[in-house]
């Protein structure tokens, strides 16, 4: 059996369970890698190539390749598309990549996956490491108003987290998928030196890590909460003008660039 396959579809659900009213934890999205470590009927258990996550998906989508393509791409440049919504033709089939869907093998019109080769029509962008930080938000400006959706990685719907998973991938910085499990990178600085681009996390009353977002600079954090928005940060938390009161608690303060 290969037990290795990939995502041509915008998005497919990754679930808690087999089954498909079961909760939807992430996503795997267009042009993502991941392994199928095992199977239940007409579901399988996999791990993600990227960032390890794992959960059940259909099989309904399988598109099976070779593991050498997996460490091929591995060893290439880092491609993304950097668009809402863009187009992706292999002769009459067309798919439909979000932001921040990987681009396999890109040369700057075509990508190839599956031993496919896809005409790709958009604006793609290479993940590079760097301090500009402004380049996360221009991105993230573009996703404004998403509306907020558990276990979201795309323009259709995303979740605090996949949000900052999605936007910090662009810069080539890999990170968890849930935000406690975020909350365990970086540097830890206190609230008077926080800097632009800083991962700002929330936490429940027992103090478990819920939440997370990406100061804004001037008092303002970028977060999913209910849609992509910005709002007010100070070290109480995220308060929200809309309703006028704090919706989400400070836990702390990371440096991830």
């Amino acid at each position: 059996m290969n037990n290795y396959a990939v995502c041509l579809l915008a998005y497919i659900p990754i679930r808690k369970e087999t089954d498909s009213r079961s909760e939807m934890l992430s996503q795997v999205i267009f042009g993502e890698y991941y392994e199928i470590l095992k199977s239940n009927g007409n579901w399988h258990y996999i791990r993600m190539i990227h960032d390890g996550y794992e959960g059940w998906i259909s099989s309904n989508s399988l598109i099976y390749i070779d593991k050498k393509e997996i460490e091929a791409y591995q060893r290439s440049d880092k491609y993304y598309s950097n668009q809402i919504f863009t187009m992706v033709n292999y002769k009459e089939e067309i798919y439909f990549p979000g932001i921040g869907s990987p681009l396999p093998f890109w040369n700057g019109k075509h990508l190839k996956i599956a031993n496919k080769k896809f005409e790709f029509q958009g604006e793609a962008i290479k993940g590079e490491k760097s301090n500009d930080i402004d380049f996360i938000f221009e991105t993230a400006i573009l996703l404004l108003g998403t509306p907020y959706l558990w276990g979201g990685r795309t323009s259709y719907g995303i979740d605090c987290s996949g949000l900052v998973q999605t936007l910090f991938r662009l810069k080539n910085i890999n990170l968890p998928r849930d935000s406690y499990k975020q909350y365990e990178m970086g540097e830890e600085v206190t609230f008077n030196k926080r800097l632009k681009g800083d991962l700002a996390f929330f936490m429940n009353d027992e103090g478990k890590v819920i939440h997370v977002g990406i100061y804004f600079g001037n008092d303002w954090i970028l977060h999913a909460s209910g849609s992509v928005r910005i709002d007010l940060f100070d070290e109480k938390g995220v308060y929200n003008d809309d309703i006028k009161e704090y919706t989400h608690k400070l836990k702390g303060i990371k440096r991830i660039l």
